[in-house]
């Protein structure tokens, strides 16, 4: 990457809405967009935590929606699945997260032994997930 690319790239903290414009203008070589790319806040590995906690927020890779982590196990994760289609007909409740505010927490619980994919954030309010939990697990039992 260019000297001049790398200063402008510094210059310019641009947000998701801004990079997309550019992009629509087509004025651009391969080296700016991907400079443009890893400048975008959050976009970087570096905000995967070291280590998980109830809250923690991640893209599932295989059902590419959000995923909390609920509970941890001996040897697994107990997650619950999020959703921002409201009316997705597997809805138990909206979400009570100041960063997930438009979000809904859906009927789906899954483990998962690995915690994967891109680290979205945390959902700030444990005690939600608590009874939220609670519910999924009651729903589960009455099957």
């Amino acid at each position: 990457m260019k000297k001049e690319d790398r200063e402008e790239n510094n210059k310019e903290k641009m947000d998701k809405l801004q990079l997309l414009e550019k992009v629509k203008s087509g004025n651009y070589n391969k080296e700016q967009l991907v400079g443009w790319i890893t400048a975008l806040p959050n976009t970087s590995l570096k905000t995967k935590p070291n280590t998980y906690k109830v809250g923690d927020v991640f893209t599932h890779v295989v059902f590419k929606h959000p995923y909390i982590l609920l509970e941890q196990r001996k040897e697994d994760w107990v997650c619950g699945l999020l959703t921002s289609e409201e009316s997705c007909p597997e809805i138990l409740e909206k979400c009570n997260s100041r960063f997930f505010a438009e979000s809904y927490i859906t009927k789906a619980l899954f483990t998962v032994s690995q915690v994967e994919g891109s680290f979205m954030g945390i959902y700030d309010n444990n005690k939600h997930l608590k009874e939220t939990l609670s519910k999924l697990k009651k729903n589960l039992i009455s099957l």
